[in-house]
């Protein structure tokens, strides 16, 4: 990708880790290129995390929280939000 002319780049990711396992490399030329990287995470109130010891909302969305800054460091100038919405299986039948 050529990142001659965009100064900003925002991202919707659905969850803390999609934007790092869909466009990781990417993000991270855009952020060399000296492209504002913007990450907005969507769903991050979780019980989901395979193959880690947490449990419960709390501790899940925590650990998801620490790998997404974690991620993000890794990108020179990144930035990180969340809208703080409950994942799908929390959000229960209506």
């Amino acid at each position: 990708m050529d990142f001659d002319s965009p100064t900003s780049l925002v991202v919707l990711s659905p969850h803390y880790d999609d934007a790092a396992l869909s466009l990781g490399l990417t993000l991270l030329q855009a952020a060399r290129e000296e492209v504002t990287v913007h990450i907005v995470n969507v769903y991050t109130l979780s019980a989901y995390a395979p193959h880690a010891e947490a449990e419960g909302v709390v501790a899940v969305s925590l650990l998801r929280a620490q790998e997404d800054e974690s991620f993000a460091a890794w990108l020179p100038g990144a930035m990180t939000d969340d809208l703080g919405r409950r994942d799908s299986p929390l959000q229960g039948a209506r």
